[in-house]
């Protein structure tokens, strides 16, 4: 049910090392999700107040990380949606 509210796309890049230059180098991939353009002052991992332009929500099954970019976007933030039973659902990003 909860992928049916999933129908935009997006570009992933996930971090896949260093190339000889010292930058990221990423794996690009195309996923199903939902975006939301909102600004909003959340909570980092670290404790820190920080700004989200944009909010997306996922499949459970997608793999991301702290870091990686959605549309060119840093994921700042994950948390997991639950049911009103407690099975995850999807993940929601939060991205810089």
């Amino acid at each position: 049910m909860f992928n049916n509210f999933l129908r935009e796309t997006a570009i992933l890049k996930t971090k896949t090392g260093i190339d000889e230059y010292g930058k990221p180098s990423h794996m690009e991939k195309e996923i199903k999700c939902r975006i939301e353009e909102k600004i909003k002052v959340i909570l980092s991992p670290s404790g820190e107040e920080v700004i989200s332009t944009s909010r997306v929500f996922l499949d459970k099954d997608t793999q991301i990380n702290i870091g990686d970019l959605i549309d060119n976007k840093k994921i700042i933030t994950i948390n997991t949606i639950k049911n009103y039973r407690g099975k995850i659902e999807g993940k929601e990003a939060f991205l810089q």
